[in-house]
């Protein structure tokens, strides 16, 4: 990974993910429930290739640069198609209507970047050398945020 530039966190290796549903602050029993019905479902594949990275957010302020996937998208895509929702409602969330979009999300800018960071942040984000690059995928994981969040952001809870 090139050396970003100011106003853009890179994540750790080991919070690289890809969200197959998104559940927000649920509380514990509510995600514990959603993830119970997850864990039935096996995965498609297990390895799949990135293609290019795009800036995701808001159009006007991109806030996150994913990865998105090439070799891997339209099985990855299903799961997330037919399953999410279900998910989402289990842990009392609303269902999402967005078309799915796997992706693995590398940095972001930070809530405070400037103008001028953030387009410097989307130059670099954008130039990110990940098509083609193969990746492993893990058995479906519930992520939450970890207690110190200055190297590490997430935690797999269960």
């Amino acid at each position: 990974m090139p050396t970003a530039p100011p106003a853009v966190r890179v994540f750790h290796p080991e919070d690289r993910h890809i969200t197959a549903a998104f559940l927000g602050s649920c509380g514990q029993a509510a995600a514990e429930e959603a993830f119970a019905s997850a864990r039935q479902v096996a995965g498609p594949i297990d390895r799949a290739t990135f293609g290019s990275v795009k800036a995701l957010g808001n159009p006007k302020r991109p806030s996150s640069f994913s990865a998105l996937l090439d070799d891997g998208n339209e099985p990855l895509s299903q799961v997330i198609a037919t399953w999410r929702n279900r998910w989402l409602n289990l842990a009392g969330k609303s269902s999402d209507p967005r078309p799915p979009l796997p992706h693995c999300t590398l940095a972001r800018a930070t809530r405070r970047a400037t103008d001028a960071q953030r387009e410097r942040a989307v130059a670099w984000g954008l130039a990110l050398p990940t098509l083609g690059a193969e990746l492993q995928l893990r058995p479906l994981a519930l992520y939450t945020w970890t207690s110190d969040r200055r190297e590490r952001l997430f935690r797999i809870w269960s």
